[in-house]
Protein backbone atom coordinates (compact mmCIF):
# COMPACT_ATOMS: atom_id res chain seq x y z
CA UNK A 1 0.00 0.00 0.00
CA UNK A 2 2.51 2.14 -0.02
CA UNK A 3 2.57 5.29 -2.11
CA UNK A 4 -1.21 4.59 -2.19
CA UNK A 5 -3.21 7.56 -1.66
CA UNK A 6 -6.74 8.44 -0.51
CA UNK A 7 -8.31 11.60 -2.80
CA UNK A 8 -10.83 14.30 -0.67
CA UNK A 9 -13.15 16.24 -2.13
CA UNK A 10 -10.75 19.14 -2.02
CA UNK A 11 -8.12 16.94 -3.83
CA UNK A 12 -5.94 16.47 -0.76
CA UNK A 13 -3.97 13.78 -0.74
CA UNK A 14 -3.21 11.55 2.01
CA UNK A 15 -0.85 9.14 2.51
CA UNK A 16 -2.82 5.60 3.65
CA UNK A 17 0.85 4.72 5.18
CA UNK A 18 0.31 7.14 8.26
CA UNK A 19 -3.31 6.55 9.69
CA UNK A 20 -3.15 4.80 12.39
CA UNK A 21 -5.24 1.60 12.70
CA UNK A 22 -8.78 1.04 14.59
CA UNK A 23 -8.38 -0.76 17.59
CA UNK A 24 -11.91 -2.55 16.93
CA UNK A 25 -12.80 -4.93 19.58
CA UNK A 26 -10.63 -3.65 22.41
CA UNK A 27 -12.53 -4.03 25.43
CA UNK A 28 -12.50 -1.36 28.54
CA UNK A 29 -10.52 -2.28 31.64
CA UNK A 30 -11.96 -3.03 34.87
CA UNK A 31 -11.33 0.02 36.40
CA UNK A 32 -11.91 -1.27 39.69
CA UNK A 33 -9.05 -3.89 39.43
CA UNK A 34 -6.40 -1.04 39.21
CA UNK A 35 -7.96 1.74 41.28
CA UNK A 36 -8.72 1.62 45.09
CA UNK A 37 -9.75 4.34 47.80
CA UNK A 38 -8.28 3.15 51.08
CA UNK A 39 -8.84 5.73 53.85
CA UNK A 40 -5.10 5.03 55.49
CA UNK A 41 -3.59 5.74 51.42
CA UNK A 42 -3.74 8.99 50.39
CA UNK A 43 -6.60 10.28 52.94
CA UNK A 44 -9.03 8.04 50.94
CA UNK A 45 -8.97 9.50 47.42
CA UNK A 46 -8.44 7.56 44.13
CA UNK A 47 -5.12 6.01 44.13
CA UNK A 48 -3.28 3.60 41.55
CA UNK A 49 -3.31 0.23 43.12
CA UNK A 50 -0.52 -0.39 44.98
CA UNK A 51 1.11 3.08 45.09
CA UNK A 52 0.40 6.46 46.01
CA UNK A 53 -0.19 8.07 42.82
CA UNK A 54 -3.65 9.95 42.76
CA UNK A 55 -5.87 9.23 39.66
CA UNK A 56 -6.44 12.97 39.44
CA UNK A 57 -2.59 13.48 38.79
CA UNK A 58 -2.80 10.32 35.85
CA UNK A 59 -6.01 12.54 34.28
CA UNK A 60 -4.45 15.46 34.45
CA UNK A 61 -1.11 14.67 33.02
CA UNK A 62 -3.27 13.55 30.24
CA UNK A 63 -5.19 16.12 29.93
CA UNK A 64 -2.34 18.17 29.23
CA UNK A 65 -0.44 15.96 26.67
CA UNK A 66 1.52 13.81 28.61
CA UNK A 67 1.97 10.74 26.64
CA UNK A 68 1.29 7.62 28.40
CA UNK A 69 5.60 7.16 28.37
CA UNK A 70 5.98 10.51 30.52
CA UNK A 71 3.40 9.40 32.88
CA UNK A 72 4.98 6.17 33.20
CA UNK A 73 8.78 7.78 33.54
CA UNK A 74 7.31 10.11 35.59
CA UNK A 75 5.65 7.75 37.94
CA UNK A 76 7.86 4.56 38.05
CA UNK A 77 5.52 2.83 40.89
CA UNK A 78 2.43 2.42 37.69
CA UNK A 79 2.00 0.42 34.83
CA UNK A 80 -0.02 0.87 31.76
CA UNK A 81 -3.19 -0.95 32.88
CA UNK A 82 -3.14 2.13 35.83
CA UNK A 83 -3.39 4.53 32.91
CA UNK A 84 -5.69 2.05 31.37
CA UNK A 85 -8.07 1.73 34.30
CA UNK A 86 -7.90 5.77 35.36
CA UNK A 87 -9.24 6.69 31.40
CA UNK A 88 -12.11 4.01 32.27
CA UNK A 89 -13.15 5.65 35.38
CA UNK A 90 -13.30 9.03 33.47
CA UNK A 91 -15.04 7.15 30.88
CA UNK A 92 -17.61 5.75 33.65
CA UNK A 93 -18.22 9.57 35.18
CA UNK A 94 -18.98 10.93 32.12
CA UNK A 95 -21.27 8.28 31.20
CA UNK A 96 -22.84 8.98 34.46
CA UNK A 97 -23.15 12.99 33.89
CA UNK A 98 -25.49 12.10 31.64
CA UNK A 99 -27.84 11.35 34.32
CA UNK A 100 -26.67 14.64 36.34
CA UNK A 101 -26.49 17.21 33.46
CA UNK A 102 -23.97 20.18 33.89
CA UNK A 103 -25.67 23.24 34.32
CA UNK A 104 -26.25 24.92 30.65
CA UNK A 105 -24.13 28.26 29.96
Amino acid sequence: MKGRQHRLAAKVRIPLSGLIPLQINRTMIDWRQYIISDPQICHGQLCAKGTRVLVTNILDSLAEGASREDILRSYPSLVPEHIDAAIAYAAELAHEESLLPLRSA
